[in-house]
């Protein structure tokens, strides 16, 4: 009886648990037919989601990659036309100093030999002084030192009846050497071996 028993007791245990399987059979059964709509929308909106989502970032990390791009390359532009204005305005006033420079150096020359050039040369003494005052912020300290040299020199010499050979040895070794200083900052060697190259 005891075997019997048992036997019965394992059928209906069977029979429950036949019956718990086919309850949630039916019921997952259910649940993924009521969501299966809405599981399918979901699987299909997720990646639309997902992707539009990693497009919008990578627009906007490009968008700012090439506004900072924009922007540097802007203030490099600005930076080149300033830099290329101002050395064509320091070129410009090499230029007259150097003319300036090699006048008077001439004069001094030839002061001795031909009184009438004094009055050019004082002219000169002033137009040089003048020169050095106005262009002052586009020459270098050094360059200015040398030319007030110039300038002071010059004018000693005008005084002078004749000028002594020192003066006008000394004045041209200026003139050299303002010249050399005006090739040295303006780097024109190294402009002339770059456009022989190109």
């Amino acid at each position: 009886m005891n075997k019997t028993a048992e036997r019965h007791r394992n059928d209906k245990l069977t029979q429950l648990n036949l019956t718990i399987e086919d309850a949630k059979s039916d019921l997952l059964n259910e649940l993924r037919k009521a969501d299966s709509k809405g599981w399918k929308i979901t699987l299909v909106v997720i990646p639309v989601i997902l992707t539009s989502l990693l497009g919008l970032f990578i627009w906007r990390v490009e968008t700012n990659i090439t506004e900072r791009i924009q922007k540097e390359a802007m203030l490099h532009e600005a930076w080149l036309k300033i830099s290329q204005e101002f050395f064509t305005q320091r070129f410009e006033a090499y230029r007259r100093l150097l003319k300036e420079v090699y006048t008077l150096e001439t004069l001094i020359r030839e002061a001795n030999s031909r009184i009438e050039k004094r009055v050019d040369f004082y002219e000169s003494i002033g137009a040089l002084n003048n020169l050095k005052k106005s262009e002052r912020l586009l020459i270098s300290k050094e360059l200015y030192r040398d030319i007030h040299e110039m300038w002071r020199l010059t004018r000693k010499a005008a005084r002078e009846r004749p000028i002594s050979p020192e003066k006008v040895k000394t004045t041209s070794k200026l003139k050299e050497g303002i010249e050399a200083r005006m090739r040295q900052e303006l780097q024109v060697d190294k402009l002339s071996k770059l456009g022989e190259s190109l």
